[in-house]
Order: C-alpha cells, then structure tokens, then sequence
C-alpha cells in the first residue's frame, strides 16, 4: 500500500474539548461493510486518536501508515491505537470524543 492509497482511505475528525480539557485529534481506517451469518457489520478496522496540542493530522498519519505497515509495534505514549481482532469488532466513528475512550485498545 502507498502513502496516497492509505491517505485515500484514511478518514480524519477532530473534536473540540471543553473548557477544562484539550480538543482531540483522530485518524479512523479501513471502514468496510461485512455480512457475517446474517449479520451486517461496518465500521473501521483501525484508530489512532491523540491529544490535539501532542498530535497533528500528518503526525497520526505517520503513525497509522508506520504501524500498519510493520515499521513500528506500538504508537508514542500519548498517542492510542486502536484495532480489531475480527470483522464482528468494527466500530463507527463516535460523534464525540468521550466516545473515542470508549473504543478498547488492541494490538
């Protein structure tokens, strides 16, 4: 996969904090719809979200692209990947950034 292919699939959200708290910044990949035993899922295989004063959307880009790709294991400390095991764990994009804590960490 090149840079312009991953880039092509990649789907970007930021998310404004509240008056106490930083705004986040998030990066969602491979979104597909699968019919497994009659159920329908869809949603992303993969996120990387991170504070928006630690993480730009080229830095989360980077890290994304470098993980998928086997350059790296594991993301920086202050940025968290998320990524399912199987198609039944996909999961849309939450429509806040409480909902990004939400999503369980795997590698």
């Amino acid at each position: 996969m090149t840079k312009k292919e991953f880039k092509e699939l990649t789907d970007y959200h930021q998310y404004r904090g509240g008056a106490r708290e930083n705004g986040l910044n998030a990066l969602f990949f491979g979104y597909r719809e699968i019919e497994i035993d009659g159920v329908k899922y869809r949603g992303f295989s993969h996120c990387v979200y991170a504070r928006a004063v630690n993480a730009t959307k080229k830095v989360l880009e980077e890290t994304l692209f470098n993980f998928l790709t086997g350059k790296i294991e594991d993301t920086d400390y202050y940025i968290q990947l998320v990524a399912i095991q199987d198609d039944k764990q996909r999961f849309r994009v939450p429509v806040s950034g409480n909902g990004l804590r939400s999503l369980i960490k795997y590698y």
